[in-house]
């Protein structure tokens, strides 16, 4: 009798209706399908929302230009063969007024003359062994090299120093003050740019593409002042011209980068 109920309950178990086991995978299939389904659309709107905020923040980027599109040739821009008078050079390439790089004979009576001499010709060796511009020797530089204390610098400057050629005793108060900003404003030459504390001759600027202003960050403002004052200089109508398309690439290309 028991061997009876096991067998009973085993078949009952394990002979189950064909019918009832392919319509139960049917209705397993059709919820597996469905899920898949819903989940596979859901995904592929996730992927659409993520590309759309990806090409919004690159829409807000600064674009890629070619910023070398274009870019003027930069002939001579001199004729040194028909020299002009002034002081012309100067403003195109020195970065400081004369009177801040004037080392008058008081100021070098300070040191030993083959103490100076040495300094100067390190200064020369460096300039030639150099593919960078090398800081011009200011009286900055020689109160520093040689250790000058402010009370002997004043010792040798006169009250009436015409500033125009040398350093005034408010100059002085200036060199001694540590702010290299203060410094740089006070003595800049007026054909430059102090940008982030650093100064930029008309000649850096024609030697030196859009591009580069660009990445330094120039601002038309900044740019505008210095081709307005190269008007001055004596240059040949063909580094005009350059100068002239240059500017106009800048502002061409700020255009584009703007948002």
């Amino acid at each position: 009798m028991k061997e009876k109920e096991t067998l009973k309950l085993y078949n009952s178990i394990t002979n189950v209706n064909n019918q009832f086991i392919e319509e139960a995978q049917a209705k397993t299939k059709k919820k597996k399908s469905g899920w898949l389904r819903w989940g596979a659309m859901a995904a592929c709107l996730c992927l659409a929302a993520v590309g759309a905020v990806v090409l919004s923040q690159q829409n807000n980027l600064t674009p890629d230009i070619d910023l070398d599109y274009e870019e003027p040739t930069m002939p001579e821009p001199f004729d040194l063969s028909n020299p002009s008078g002034g002081d012309w050079l100067r403003d195109y390439t020195e970065e400081y007024v004369l009177r801040f790089e004037n080392l008058t004979s008081d100021i070098l009576e300070l040191v030993p003359r083959n103490d100076f001499t040495a300094w100067l010709k390190k200064h020369d060796e460096e300039k030639i062994a150099s593919e960078e511009r090398i800081s011009p020797l200011t009286v900055l530089a020689f109160v520093m090299e040689f250790d000058i204390s402010k009370e002997q610098l004043l010792s040798v400057i006169a009250e009436d120093n015409d500033p125009s050629w040398t350093i005034t005793r408010e100059d002085v108060d200036v060199i001694y003050s540590g702010d290299m900003e203060l410094i740089n404003k006070t003595f800049i030459n007026e054909y430059s740019v102090l940008h982030n504390n650093k100064i930029y001759t008309p000649e850096w600027f024609y030697e030196h593409t859009t591009a580069e202003y660009i990445e330094l960050g120039f601002t038309d403002d900044e740019v505008s002042y210095v081709m307005e004052k190269m008007k001055d200089l004596p240059f040949t109508a063909e580094a005009k011209k350059a100068i002239e398309d240059k500017y106009r690439k800048f502002q061409a290309s700020i255009s584009e980068v703007s948002p």
